[in-house]
């Protein structure tokens, strides 16, 4: 026994020791695993931070990237179209997410346009010399106007300024935000130069602070050449020790020109204190484990089974503490309904320690009220043995308030026989920290697809297998392929792009990224084939998306339509070809000038004029191109061409072959997109031939006026509108203006300008006129002009339009010639005609007259004796008068032809104008044919005329005849009016020839055919008449026109073509009408005197005339003796000497004459008394008779009652008449 019991103390003692040393074992392992683990926490914090700093450099990359597309794509919008900068500038910063304040720079950091207003003379610098137009230069970290600190990225421009714009600090505070999962996280954002940008938490110094002196963490990375590296070092920006993720932005990421440096940090203290929690606890349990190791060595024979329960379950529990370390334990006993909880739990929820209360209800009173219902049923399930453990991430109130995520995990350790849970235990995580940086980084990357749906620019985001697993709206509408379509798909079928000029499919440019790791950019004429079939121009790059491992991981693909600017800069290319072409196809030199007066351009002519390759001239300054000399001379033009003046002069210069050229030079301002003159254009002409030219032309002209000035016709240049350019001194004489502005100071209707016949010219038929509308030359047109002295030119107008080469009319040349005189000689002359016409028909009238009155002579003696021998109560007696009144209307008319011939008119009566009226419409009436109604229009009151009636009488017989004759076959109406006009309304009439006073008005109207307008401007000509031959002899209208004028009155005519005809005629008419005079011839023979047997020879070589005159004179108590000649009369008086009383001769004899027969009787025989009776008689009859003694003169057609009283007169002896 003692020694079983020794054996047993020493087994005891040796399990004592065994269990010693196995304790201190454990011990020594778990102090390596602790070590170990403190290690690994440090690793797994390093690698943590790394990827949080490389998710933020991604972030970073994407929006450098967008903000460098952005700025491309505004660059090329500037250039093509510069007005406007800083409202395009504004309208970008406002549509862009990605950038700040947007600036446009000259080369010397001068700003020039912002998107926001900015003071004046603004500048940033120092700017870099280098500059590559793909890349985008990062400048150090500076403070603004506003003190705000700000890091500049520039894209140079092709004027040499640059486009910058800032890292949008409140978005990569955002980053900063999403990827900070600690209280002790600083964050920082810095220039590969070592300047900071910003911090989180922010600091105020960060000016002053360089990393590169003050950081061992940043100086290592920067020397480990990584892209990212995890450094352990005291902080440049507190003293504590921290453990440091920096990784690193730059190309060939992107086409950066400087680096992005970003650094993530964690206390070390603060990293180690959850694996020093976990370290105590670890210790905790060992302890725990030692002393229940020691207990159960004790019991062990006593209470095996217990113990044997107890170590299994403190076992399980072991595992589940060492499973959840930096846990809170919790254990719910059913049979109890009772829940304990560690204080670990307690801390996670902010509460005091457990104080044995039930802290189940704890726990179901501080359950989210959204997660309880799937808390408590994830539970049950596991409590009814349908899962194997319970596990659940829900949130918990905290003490303060909020409600923090946890991870709680669980299992039942112990059931009863009928399988209901008894026990179960478990652990509570908090996660709230990782659940809110989960949430920040899915609400970043809704930012992200929200910002690249943002953006103008196509976006697709392959894998390394160049499969798509993103793209943006606009690449969605560029490609035609929705994202939900084209995810997973091979990048060349949804992105299939060939070469514009070859049609070749360009290679795949995310497998080229791939391959060579660099960015890859298209070439300019790359087209994208749309799914739909359109054709796109497009720009694009490729860069690669670096993976955890530093590998790349896929590649983004940004692209966007440039089918307008390619269009544009095709046409612009072809443009400036053809630019160069027409410059170097001009005869002077061209060129483009600086500021400083350097030549940005020359044309070719630069060979010919100064012998210079134009290319060897660019470059170059005006005084080191055409010397010094021509450069100080053209200095005050140079001066005002760049105070944006246009500037034009004559330059005298020797080019390279000697030849002195007149130079004509213009300069021209050049000015940038905002207006500011940045050089000038330089065009030179030789215009020494023009101006020999102009001389040549100024010595023609002078030659040319003077020629015109010493024409004596008038010449007169119209412009193409007819108003008068110049005038020949001739033509402004005979105009009688003194200049061209008198000239045109005159009215169209100033110079009331007539045709040949006098008629009114419309402005449409003026010579220029016809010559503008017509194309051709006007001959030979004869116009009337009013003079400004009032007089009227006759002109020989010709009218010759002028065109210039392009058939385009230039003016309009009128010459005229005065014909003036020579127009008044021949009115002269055709005076002179009618003249010597109307003596013809005087000389004709006259031997009618005198064969007619010869007849009459008969008709009338015969009509005398015929009345003495009827009876007057005798009905024969009433035809007997009737016949004598037409004898004598015959008389009446032979006497007006004969006074027509000689121009003469009777005697003018004051009488009665409406019996004459009457009179003529009763002759009238007895002419007219059926059909023609005659009118009478004549007023109650009685309208004195002083006229001969006769006259009158037949100016309305012409006019009604005419009337009558212009009426149509069926006849028609003639109106004969009269009415009396006072002073006033015969001044309204508006005729000169009137005299001041009443008139009287006289009418004749029909319905007939009417008066053509040719026709009606001569219609008072002698011998003119619209009738056939034999109708008429074309001097009706003109004896009318005659008498009217005779009588102091006027006539006007009215007619329009089918319409009828209306002649007025205007009398003077005094104010008291006198009595009528007695009839012209009386109805009754006068009482012949009686005669005393007298003897009377009769000479009459007309048998009826000698039978009638001699009858009458015998029934007068005559005894009368005929002879038939003058020699038969001759020879009875020498016969018989004594044997007559008396002559009676006739003057127009076949053997001789009346007059010749006087004379020799009276020279034979004075005492013999002779009277000479004549068919015609005028006065110079009248005058031959008296001549040759002849006592008395008789008309022919009067001698019917005037020749017996005027030979009982004679013997009486009273005086000759």
């Amino acid at each position: 026994m003692n020694t079983a019991l020794d054996a047993l103390t020493q087994r005891l003692r040796q399990e004592r020791l065994a269990l010693a040393l196995l304790l201190l074992v454990v011990a020594f392992s778990l102090g390596a695993l602790r070590l170990r683990a403190r290690d690994d926490a440090l690793a797994a914090e390093g690698a943590r931070l790394a990827d949080q700093a490389v998710a933020v450099r991604q972030v970073l990359a994407l929006q450098v990237g967008a903000a460098r597309s952005a700025l491309v794509a505004l660059r090329s919008e500037l250039a093509a179209t510069p007005g406007q900068a800083s409202g395009r500038l504004k309208a970008f910063a406002e549509s862009t997410p990605a950038v700040g304040d947007v600036l446009r720079l000259d080369a010397h950091g001068r700003v020039l346009a912002a998107s926001r207003v900015l003071p004046e003379h603004s500048r940033v610098g120092p700017l870099p010399t280098a500059r590559a137009s793909d890349r985008l230069v990062l400048l150090p970290p500076d403070e603004d106007e506003r003190g705000r600190r700000r890091l500049l990225m520039l894209l140079p421009m092709p004027d040499g300024g640059w486009l910058a714009t800032e890292l949008d600090a409140a978005h990569a505070r955002a980053v900063f935000g999403a990827v900070r999962y600690a209280a002790d996280m600083r964050i920082a954002l810095a220039h590969g130069g070592g300047r900071l940008l910003l911090t989180e938490p922010p600091r105020a110094d960060l000016a002053q602070i360089d990393l590169l002196r003050s950081s061992p963490a940043f100086v290592a990375h920067r020397d480990s050449g990584q892209d990212t590296s995890v450094q352990r070092a005291h902080s440049a920006l507190s003293t504590d020790e921290r453990l440091f993720a920096l990784t690193t932005l730059r190309a060939p990421m992107l086409p950066l020109d400087g680096q992005i440096e970003f650094a993530t940090s964690r206390n070390v203290d603060a990293v180690l204190e959850p694996w020093r929690t976990q370290t105590l606890l670890v210790a905790a349990g060992f302890l725990a484990v030692s002393l229940v190791a020691a207990a159960g060595l004790a019991l062990m024979q006593r209470r095996q089974r217990e113990a044997m329960d107890r170590l299994r379950v403190e076992g399980e529990r072991l595992e589940l503490a060492l499973r959840g370390a930096d846990l809170g334990l919790w254990d719910n006993d059913w049979r109890l309904d009772h829940g304990t909880v560690n204080a670990r739990w307690c801390e996670i929820l902010g509460l005091p320690p457990p104080d044995g209360r039930d802290m189940r209800a704890v726990w179901l009173e501080r359950l989210h009220p959204d997660d309880r219902e799937t808390v408590i049923a994830t539970e049950r399930r596991h409590l009814e043995g349908r899962s194997p453990s319970y596990e659940a991430i829900y949130r918990l109130r905290h003490a303060d308030g909020r409600w923090i995520w946890v991870l709680d995990r669980g299992k039942v350790l112990l059931r009863g026989a009928d399988g209901r849970p008894l026990r179960m235990t478990g652990t509570l995580l908090d996660i709230d920290k990782r659940m809110r940086e989960q949430q920040a980084l899915a609400a970043s990357e809704r930012r992200l697809a929200i910002t690249l749906r943002s953006i103008g620019d196509g976006v697709i985001v392959t894998d390394r297998e160049t499969r798509v697993t993103r793209m943006n709206t606009t690449a969605e509408r560029l490609t035609g392929w929705p994202e939900v379509e084209a995810l997973g798909r091979p990048l060349v079928e949804v992105f299939r792009i060939v070469n514009q000029r070859s049609g070749e499919t360009v290679a795949n440019p995310a497998e080229q990224v791939i391959a060579t790791g660099r960015i890859v950019e298209l070439a300019n004429d790359t087209a994208l084939l749309a799914r739909d079939g359109r054709r796109l121009f497009i720009e694009d790059s490729a860069a690669p998306i670096p993976g955890d491992d530093g590998a790349i991981s896929g590649v983004v693909l940004v692209f966007s339509d440039v089918t307008e600017r390619y269009v544009a800069r095709q046409a612009l290319r072809e443009r400036e070809r053809l630019l160069a072409g027409i410059t170097d196809a001009l005869p002077g030199p061209v060129a483009r000038l600086d500021l400083e007066g350097r030549y940005r351009f020359a044309s070719a002519a630069y060979r010919d004029w100064f012998g210079l390759d134009p290319a060897t001239v660019v470059g170059r300054t005006i005084s080191e191109v055409l010397g010094e000399p021509l450069h100080r001379l053209g200095l005050p033009y140079l001066r005002r061409v760049r105070a944006g003046e246009v500037v034009r002069f004559d330059l005298p210069l020797k080019t390279a072959d000697g030849q002195q050229r007149h130079a004509f030079v213009t300069l021209l301002p050049d000015r940038d997109a905002d207006g500011a003159v940045c050089g000038h254009f330089a065009v030179t002409f030789d215009v020494g031939e023009l101006k020999r030219a102009e001389e040549a032309l100024r010595a023609s002209e002078r030659r040319l006026r003077a020629l015109l000035d010493n024409l004596m016709t008038g010449v007169v240049v119209h412009e193409p509108d007819l108003s008068v350019r110049e005038a020949n001194a001739a033509a402004l004489q005979m105009l009688g203006v003194p200049d061209v502005k008198a000239m045109l100071a005159r009215g169209a209707d100033d110079w009331a300008v007539v045709d040949e016949h006098g008629q009114p010219l419309a402005q449409d038929e003026l010579p220029a006129m016809r010559a503008r509308r017509s194309g051709r030359r006007v001959a030979d047109m004869v116009l009337g002009v009013g003079r400004a002295d009032g007089r009227q030119l006759w002109a020989l107008c010709n009218a010759v339009p002028l065109h210039d080469d392009d058939g385009r009319l230039e003016s309009i040349v009128v010459a005229f010639a005065d014909i003036t005189a020579r127009r008044e000689a021949e009115r002269l002359e055709r005076r002179l005609r009618d003249t010597q016409k109307m003596e013809a028909i005087g000389t004709l009238a006259g031997g009618i007259a005198h064969d007619f009155n010869n007849i009459l002579a008969g008709i009338l003696g015969r009509l005398t004796l015929a009345r003495e021998d009827a009876a007057a109560s005798r009905p024969v007696h009433e035809h007997l008068d009737q016949a004598m009144q037409a004898g004598l209307r015959a008389v009446a008319l032979v006497r007006k032809i004969l006074e027509f011939s000689r121009g003469e008119t009777g005697a003018m009566t004051l009488q009665p104008a409406a019996p004459v009226v009457e009179e003529t419409l009763g002759m009238l009436r007895a002419m007219v044919p059926g059909g023609v109604q005659l009118h009478a229009v004549l007023p109650s009151e009685p309208v004195a005329v002083r006229v001969d009636g006769t006259q009158l009488q037949q100016v309305l017989l012409n006019l009604a005849t005419n009337a009558w004759h212009a009426l149509p076959a069926t006849g028609g109406r003639v109106e004969v009016g009269l009415e009396r006009l006072d002073a006033s309304q015969a001044r309204a009439q508006g005729e000169p020839a009137l005299a001041e006073g009443p008139v009287a008005h006289l009418w004749v109207r029909d319905d007939g055919h009417g008066i053509a307008p040719d026709v009606l401007a001569r219609i008072f000509e002698p011998f003119f008449t619209t009738k056939p031959v034999g109708k008429g002899t074309g001097l009706g209208l003109s004896v009318v026109h005659g008498i009217v004028q005779a009588h102091g009155g006027a006539i006007r005519v009215e007619s329009r073509l089918d319409a009828g005809s209306t002649f007025h005629v205007y009398l003077p008419s005094p104010e008291a009408p006198a009595a009528a005079p007695p009839p012209a011839a009386g109805t009754a023979a006068a009482p012949r005197p009686a005669a005393s047997g007298a003897r009377v020879l009769l000479v009459d070589d007309d048998p009826i005339v000698a039978a009638v005159h001699g009858q009458l004179l015998r029934r007068a108590g005559y005894l009368v003796q005929v002879c038939d000649s003058g020699r038969e009369a001759l020879a009875l008086l020498e016969r018989s000497p004594g044997g007559f009383d008396a002559v009676v001769t006739d003057h127009n004899m076949p053997d001789t004459s009346g007059i010749e027969l006087a004379r020799r009787i009276v020279a034979t025989a004075p005492q013999l008394p002779v009277l000479l009776c004549s068919g015609f008689v005028d006065d110079a009859l009248h005058a031959q008779a008296a001549a040759v003694g002849v006592r008395r003169v008789v008309p022919k057609e009067d001698a019917y009652e005037r020749l017996a009283p005027a030979l009982a007169a004679v013997l009486a002896g009273e005086g000759d008449s």
